[in-house]
């Protein structure tokens, strides 16, 4: 079989296989990259390609094995693509398009994401940890300003008081695994508290006073 001749300027597919990412699922990984222009010829049966910026750690030749013409009609999806990752402290993040849903398993905070570029995708969602998604709080915000009764993330430590049924506790500097100090009853944080995330009415105070003034 001849391999393809590529000249400066023609758009090819990239075989995601070169290419170690981020991408929330294998599934989505399983296809071929975006659109890139070739730049020029680097040595025999490899090409330099144009990759966008946030792609400077990823070595621009690539084998003519790995690059398909873009009018290629076999290439699956090919006016789906999504776009490249872009750069987070040096790493390679996938961009979320939105926060469709939140819940707790296991006193841990989940959410379930939709990825720009993959609205085509069935695979296009998946639960990731809240920890996954810490360079998209502006999603999150919007998330829970739309959904307020959502499970949402509790500080590890904070001063507040809140409402549990007619019980009114008191926490300083609060940690998971230390008891509440409670006005009728003593909660462990670890075992409980998080049952109590979409219930409980949050009072963010350090005032004493507080205690006397909620019926």
């Amino acid at each position: 079989m001849i391999p393809p001749n590529f000249q400066p300027g023609d758009k090819v597919w990239l075989a995601s296989n070169n290419i170690k990412t981020t991408r929330p699922t294998k599934k989505l990984s399983e296809r071929w990259l975006r659109p890139f222009e070739v730049s020029k010829k680097a040595i025999s049966h490899a090409y330099h390609l144009m990759l966008p910026l946030q792609w400077k750690s990823v070595h621009p030749v690539f084998h003519v094995s790995s690059l398909e013409m873009v009018n290629q009609s076999s290439i699956p999806n090919q006016n789906q693509l999504p776009p490249p990752p872009i750069l987070v402290e040096e790493q390679e993040e996938w961009e979320v398009d939105q926060v469709l849903d939140s819940k707790l398993k296991r006193g841990k905070l989940w959410y379930l994401l939709e990825w720009k570029g993959f609205s085509e995708d069935p695979e296009r969602t998946t639960l990731e940890p809240d920890s996954n998604i810490n360079n998209a709080p502006d999603l999150v915000k919007d998330f829970h300003s739309l959904y307020p009764d959502k499970p949402t993330q509790i500080p590890q430590e904070f001063d507040l008081w809140f409402l549990v049924g007619s019980g009114v506790y008191e926490s300083k500097f609060l940690s998971w695994n230390a008891p509440l100090k409670g006005y009728s009853n003593q909660i462990c944080c670890k075992h409980h508290l998080v049952r109590f995330v979409s219930t409980c009415q949050f009072l963010w105070t350090g005032s004493e006073d507080l205690a006397t003034s909620i019926p």
